[in-house]
């Protein structure tokens, strides 16, 4: 689907299929669940839908600031994007893979190359 899309609007559209982090899907439902409540302490029909919509919207806001106070003092590479948080537990599996044998973590020595040096004639 990407490349029908690369070829509509001739722009290379790199997706790798990985979230931005725990918090995406609470992004969109929170914005969608603030959209409908602020819609409804504006538009609402009558005072008492008006005052509840208010105070849900206020509600989901402080949840929100809640959770992501949260994750960032008790859990931050929740924050971080998936893709990193796997490269990461990647290099932590291998760092404990090898860690009781540093020798599999240098690169062994290799001759340098030499310049030979002909006598002259």
């Amino acid at each position: 689907m990407s490349n029908f899309f690369s070829t509509l609007t001739r722009k290379k559209i790199a997706g790798d299929g990985y979230k931005s982090n725990a918090m995406a899907s609470v992004n969109w439902v929170i914005g969608f669940s603030e959209l409908l409540f602020g819609v409804g302490v504006v538009k609402g029909p009558s005072l008492w839908i008006q005052v509840v919509s208010a105070m849900v919207f206020i509600g989901l806001l402080i949840f929100y600031c809640w959770m992501v106070r949260y994750f960032v003092l008790y859990d931050p590479s929740r924050l971080q994007s998936e893709r990193y948080n796997l490269e990461m537990h990647a290099i932590n599996t291998l760092y404990k893979a090898t860690a009781d044998d540093k020798s599999k973590l240098t690169i062994p020595p290799q001759n340098p190359l030499t310049i030979q040096k002909h006598p002259q004639l």
